[in-house]
């Protein structure tokens, strides 16, 4: 065999289990992400986890009393939602920072990014 070769082996090899490294810790992140969000003037507090399911939600003070039950369930809906935005942030910013420049880990986690185009079916190699 070829010295360069086994060098640009050794070193494609080094690059791949250096990526999968990043790969394998960013899958524990993404599963310890949360979100939390708090309501104004303390009606309620939310956390949700890395997919946006409710993991909690807390009554900090005795003003959810006030509401009546529309208005608290609106409330509650309206803070479980700003509690699964910021878990999404979180995602997003964790997932975007293994992918290439230009690309968001948001937009990936929306839907909105052309995966396809990342690796096209006839790459230009010229």
């Amino acid at each position: 065999m070829n010295a360069n070769y086994d060098d640009l082996r050794a070193e494609a090899l080094s690059a791949y289990q250096s990526r999968r490294a990043e790969l394998l810790a960013l899958r524990g992140d993404l599963a310890a992400v949360s979100g939390v969000a708090k309501a104004p003037r303390d009606v309620v507090t939310v956390t949700v986890g890395p997919h946006g399911e409710l993991k909690d939600i807390k009554f900090p003070t005795a003003a959810y009393n006030k509401l009546t039950p529309a208005e608290l369930a609106a409330v509650i809906l309206k803070t479980a939602n700003a509690a699964r935005t910021k878990a999404a942030r979180t995602a997003g910013q964790k997932l975007g920072a293994l992918l290439p420049a230009g690309l968001t880990g948001e937009k990936l986690l929306r839907g909105e990014l052309d995966l396809g185009a990342l690796l096209p079916e006839a790459p230009d190699v010229a």
